[in-house]
């Protein structure tokens, strides 16, 4: 789905989507898909760079899945995250705030952290104080302005839909996630969402 570039009025909602949706285990569409899709491993992300971005949903299906029954199953599920009750949706929308605004902090900790987001702020918006608004722009949704974002740039959005096979099992998929992690703890700087 195409979405906007870094720190665009939207991004911080859809920084958020992405979470939400499919940033972890117990995101959204894990849980939504786990029944219909046991074994069904999903990412969400948004991807924004100085001129543009995009958000993708990546499933890993278990082997034998059908690939057209699971594109169905998972538009299916995206389709019903908007009609979740404002209440649901502000409770994880919290959570999250509480979690990017220590991440964003926690990023500024050491040097590299400072100067990473100081280059980005000024490569991308020509403010390299930009730091203050950034935080507030996360602390100040709203799960109205979320399911917005998600209509506008998600649901009545266009997308591209990519099906393909591979023969990697979960075992493989969590031992690339253990190596990864291992290879950043082992580096200093900034820590970033990276998207497979």
């Amino acid at each position: 789905f195409p979405t906007v570039r870094r720190y665009d009025k939207d991004f911080a909602a859809l920084e958020c989507l992405g979470h939400l949706m499919g940033g972890s285990q117990t995101a959204y569409l894990n849980t939504s898909l786990s029944k219909e899709i046991p074994g069904c491993a999903t990412f969400a992300f948004n991807y924004s760079l100085t001129f543009g971005g995009d958000f993708s949903v990546v499933a890993n299906l278990p082997a034998g899945a059908s690939l057209p029954a699971a594109k169905d199953a998972i538009f299916q599920a995206m389709r019903a995250f908007g009609d979740l009750p404002d209440k649901e949706l502000q409770s994880e929308l919290d959570r999250f705030k509480k979690w990017i605004v220590f991440r964003k902090l926690f990023e500024t900790e050491n040097v590299e952290g400072k100067m990473f987001n100081l280059i980005l702020y000024e490569t991308i918006l020509g403010k390299p104080d930009f730091f203050p608004q950034e935080l507030a722009a996360y602390e100040q949704l709203t799960a109205a302005t979320v399911k917005a974002t998600f209509r506008h740039y998600i649901l009545n959005g266009p997308c591209a839909v990519t099906l393909a096979e591979h023969s990697m099992t979960m075992a493989d998929l969590k031992d690339f996630y253990s190596r990864r992690e291992a290879a950043r703890a082992a580096t200093a700087g900034p820590r970033t969402a990276i998207g497979i």
